[in-house]
């Protein structure tokens, strides 16, 4: 599981540098702008899935770790 948990905090990582990237293309420097730039955010693309959020700042959603058994995914256990 250590080496699940480093790929999705790499990744996580990823989306949050891509995301404030497009918000400050989008919206500007300005701190305000950056903050209304993206709580107005919907549908980012990122490698863990799209990103939203909701009116409180939250991401709407959130991870699920899959793995393939018998050729489809399912929810990923230690076991």
């Amino acid at each position: 599981m250590r080496d699940t948990e480093t790929a999705l905090k790499r990744q996580s990582a990823y989306d949050a540098i891509n995301l404030l990237a497009e918000v400050i293309r989008k919206g500007g420097t300005d701190r305000k702008a950056i903050r209304d730039t993206l709580a107005l955010t919907k549908d980012f693309p990122g490698v863990c899935g799209n990103i939203t959020f909701n009116e409180y700042g939250c991401i709407i959603g959130g991870y699920v770790l899959l793995q393939v058994k018998n050729g489809e995914f399912v929810l990923y256990s230690e076991k």
